[in-house]
This record gives C-alpha cells, sequence and structure tokens, in this order.
C-alpha cells in the first residue's frame, strides 16, 4: 500500500550500530507507530519531536503519545465464541510468565469463559526467582500441564508467540491441534 498508494516510507525495526531501535540520523518523518518495550525506546522516541503512537501496552499511556491497541475483552468475547460454536466446552489460558508476555488477553478470555459458565484452567508454572528457566525446563512444564487438561480442551494463547510456542510443543509430545 505504501508503494503504490502513498507517499509513505516505512521504516522496519531500525537499528543502531549497539543493536537498538533507534531512529536514524537525518531522518525527517511525519510520524512514528512503534511498539514501545523500554523506557529508553519511549524516550528516544518523545525527543524525536514528531507525533507518535504505540500499538502497545507495555509502556505506560504518556499524554505525548498516542495508543492504538486491541479491545482485549472484545477479543475474548470474540474467541470464545468461536470456540463454543465448535463445541467446546473445556478451556484452558496459556502465557508464560516472562517479560513481555501480555497477561490481560488472557485475563479477559478467562472472565468471557466464566461468565459465560464454564471453567478456564491456567498455566501457572510458579515463579522462579534470579534463576533463568531454559527451553527444555520450560517445554516439560508446559507439557506436564497439558498432559493434566482435558481431553477436547481449546486453549487460548495470549500473543502470537505464546500460540507459536504452544503448537511447537504440542507437535513434539504428538498432540494433535485440529486445523
Amino acid at each position: 500500500w505504501a508503494r503504490t498508494e502513498s507517499h509513505w516510507t516505512l521504516l522496519i525495526d531500525p537499528r543502531d550500530a549497539h543493536g537498538r531501535l533507534r531512529l536514524p540520523r537525518g531522518w525527517s518523518g511525519d510520524g512514528i507507530i512503534v511498539r514501545l518495550s523500554n523506557a529508553a525506546q519511549a524516550e528516544h522516541v518523545r525527543h524525536s519531536g514528531v507525533p507518535a503512537v504505540d500499538v502497545e501496552t507495555l509502556m505506560s499511556q504518556e499524554a505525548w503519545l498516542g495508543r492504538v491497541v486491541t479491545d482485549d475483552a472484545e477479543r475474548a468475547r470474540m474467541a470464545l465464541g468461536h470456540l463454543l460454536d465448535r463445541g467446546f466446552e473445556r478451556f484452558a489460558h496459556f502465557v508464560p510468565p516472562r517479560a513481555g508476555h501480555a497477561v490481560l488477553p488472557g485475563r479477559r478470555f478467562r472472565e468471557a469463559v466464566e461468565k459465560a459458565g464454564y471453567t478456564c484452567e491456567v498455566y501457572r508454572p510458579g515463579r522462579r526467582t534470579r534463576r533463568r528457566v531454559g527451553w527444555s525446563e520450560q517445554q516439560a512444564a508446559v507439557s506436564e500441564w497439558l498432559a493434566s487438561l482435558p481431553e477436547r480442551v481449546a486453549v487460548f494463547a495470549a500473543d502470537a508467540h505464546c500460540a507459536r510456542q504452544l503448537a511447537e510443543i504440542c507437535q513434539i509430545e504428538g498432540i494433535s491441534i485440529p486445523q
């Protein structure tokens, strides 16, 4: 669209010599659409002096910053409706306890499920302070959780990254995921 219908120039994921997300020197854009994930990024964008819109909720809302995000409650209602239409009556929510994963979408899904009169299992591996959990340990914890779920359960993943991670673990464990 930007090439054929507009005068837009898109910079996707520009980085400086240190690998940080940064606008290039001399950049003279009219606005920024950004997914802010830390205070340094926010400060860099704010100092650019051009209007900015954040498409994530990881940073607090600031007066200088516009925000466009998904309506998590509506997304949850739509997801639940879709799953109910397919005959599911058992539900679960998956989001690993890791920075950068939004918990609100899963909370909204759980609320929608409970409001509809069902229960929703939640992946809760427990917190491990000051210790990083490796891939194989996390896979084992998720596999154990999946094995504890009832047959024919619909699992809601908080975002695309979580969904991909869950699908990979299901594939390794031989758990069928329809379509």
